[in-house]
């Protein structure tokens, strides 16, 4: 996916990807996949700001939430 052709594509596949690495890193020992997870998270916000897609930037907030308090 073109982050610069369609960024909130790309933004949503980042968020997407930061689940399944929250998600595997819940199942495993250690925090690798978390820390990757966090990382996914922050890249998608980058493009889904509060002000250009908010319910998108709401959702990938509370992600990025539960992926750091595990």
């Amino acid at each position: 996916m073109d982050r610069e052709r369609v960024p909130l594509d790309w933004a949503l596949s980042q968020n997407n990807l930061g689940l399944a690495l929250a998600s595997l890193g819940q199942r495993e020992s250690g925090t690798e996949k978390l820390v990757d997870a966090v990382a996914a998270y922050r890249e998608a916000l980058k493009e889904q700001t509060r002000e250009r897609v908010p319910l998108d930037w709401a959702r990938t907030q509370s992600n990025l939430g539960i992926a750091l308090r595990a």
